[in-house]
């Protein structure tokens, strides 16, 4: 038969019915967008269904296959997805082809998503290489506005640049995805660190007030550095 709740339609020949829950699995499973509700549009192909009416939530889950997630663009999410009347909530990787996010917790709008605990990579303009990498972040990113923002929940979090060979102690930056640019600002004493991890740079580090990477270029611009010591120098 077929099945229709909160805009999510499930067309299934294998549905249980228990007292209080459905399981189901389904070829498709398709979510329509309503912006007035902050509901993306989600089409998954090969998933199982838990109907859980009396706590007002679906849980849903492709076998093989991520889900398509949004009208626009190619995004697609790996995991558990729970639709409830609040809008639709996931734990898994969200990847797309500047980014991926990953959250036990994600709270998705239309096109938008954001989480309280996440790691996020973000991708350069070389093929399989990391312009950065960071972990237990809260945030949020608008495709909408294609702009996002991250803090570190952990008063020494790191940011990776793998692609650059550095990391540094700014853990809180704001990235514009049109223009592909990233603006990290400095803990409250106004210094971070930055450290290359370059084999022929070990120990090579400096302190620096203000940071901008152009992903389109791989340039990182350091801010406020009163000296680099460098070798016995």
């Amino acid at each position: 038969g077929t099945l229709s709740y909160l805009g999510a339609v499930v067309n299934s020949e294998d549905i249980l019915f228990r007292p209080k829950e459905m399981t189901a699995t389904a070829e498709r499973f398709d979510l329509e967008e309503d912006r007035s509700k902050a509901i993306p549009q989600a089409v998954g192909l090969d998933v199982t269904i838990n109907w859980k009416p009396y706590a007002d939530s679906m849980e849903v889950r492709t076998k093989k296959e991520p889900f398509d997630l949004y009208k626009e663009g190619d995004y697609k999410f790996t995991g558990l997805g729970i639709l409830t009347p609040n809008g639709l909530k996931g734990s898994g990787l969200l990847n797309w082809e500047k980014a991926s996010m990953y959250s036990k917790d994600f709270s998705f709008g239309a096109f938008s998503a954001r989480s309280d605990t996440m790691n996020v990579k973000i991708k350069a303009l070389e093929a399989d290489a990391l312009a950065l990498e960071t972990s237990n972040l809260n945030g949020f990113a608008d495709f909408d506005q294609q702009y996002a923002k991250f803090k570190s929940n952990s008063d020494v979090g790191e940011t990776f640049l793998p692609y650059n060979e550095y990391v540094t102690t700014m853990d809180e930056f704001e990235w514009d995805m049109e223009e592909q640019i990233i603006i990290f600002k400095a803990k409250e004493d106004g210094l971070a660190q930055f450290i290359s991890t370059h084999s022929t740079k070990d120990s090579l580090a400096f302190l620096g007030k203000t940071a901008r990477y152009d992903l389109k270029t791989s340039r990182l611009e350091v801010g406020g550095v009163e000296q680099i010591r460098s070798a016995d120098a």
